[in-house]
């Protein structure tokens, strides 16, 4: 199922809108758990649907996020990035903790860069943990939805300035385009849950720059 397009708007599968839609090989825009459930329905015994038939297989796939019991491998996944799973959720439950914790996933980096000047993968600190300090920020600090909004409008302001450029003639790469954080509450709450769980990175790094800027700033007679 090679996804040819991307594009934001309504899922064609279960509605939801709006929604970041890839495009499927049957000319089909899904959302990014439709697609997951998709894939899963199309190699599952339990479910076989027409993949060059989307339109009436909808309902199937509806039904199936509703239905069917999660996957013994979706439930492993969702707990070891510390989501409390029921072995009773359905494949819809546990799909929508990992669409939102991937948004998170984004914005948490990003507000980690803004931070330290580092991307996360730059520094040796613990995925595991940090996998589960994201879902801290879904679960505890409850605005899992208001970061996925967030990273939405980003990305349509990446969008149309991609468009812009676009426009003119220019190649631009795609991810320079995002826009900055701004510095608000959602920022502050997710910075200050970072430096309670990584106070050794959070510290050494500052210290780090600080010094850098210092020493250059002595350098030039600033």
């Amino acid at each position: 199922m090679a996804s040819r397009e991307k594009k934001k708007g309504k899922c064609d599968a279960c509605d939801k809108d709006p929604r970041i839609l890839l495009q499927i090989d049957s000319g089909q825009w899904l959302c990014q758990t439709c697609r997951r459930q998709f894939k899963q329905a199309t190699k599952s015994k339990e479910c076989e649907f027409d993949i060059e038939n989307i339109d009436r297989t909808s309902d199937d796939l509806k039904a199936n996020r509703e239905c069917l019991p999660a996957t013994e491998k979706q439930i492993a996944y969702a707990r070891r990035l510390g989501f409390d799973v029921d072995e009773s959720s359905t494949r819809g439950q546990v799909s929508e903790f990992l669409d939102v914790h991937d948004s998170v996933k984004c914005y948490v980096y990003d507000v980690w860069q803004a931070i330290t000047g580092n991307r996360p993968k730059d520094c040796d600190i613990s995925r595991n943990h940090l996998d589960r300090v994201i879902c801290r920020v879904i679960t505890e600090l409850k605005i899992g939805k208001i970061i996925d909004e967030i990273e939405m409008q980003r990305y349509d302001a990446m969008c149309e300035a991609s468009d812009y450029h676009e426009s003119r003639g220019e190649e631009v790469n795609f991810k320079d385009l995002k826009p900055p954080l701004e510095r608000d509450r959602i920022f502050k709450s997710v910075a200050s849950l970072l430096k309670k769980q990584f106070p050794e990175i959070y510290t050494t790094t500052l210290v780090w720059r600080s010094g850098i800027k210092q020493m250059f700033a002595r350098f030039l007679g600033l």
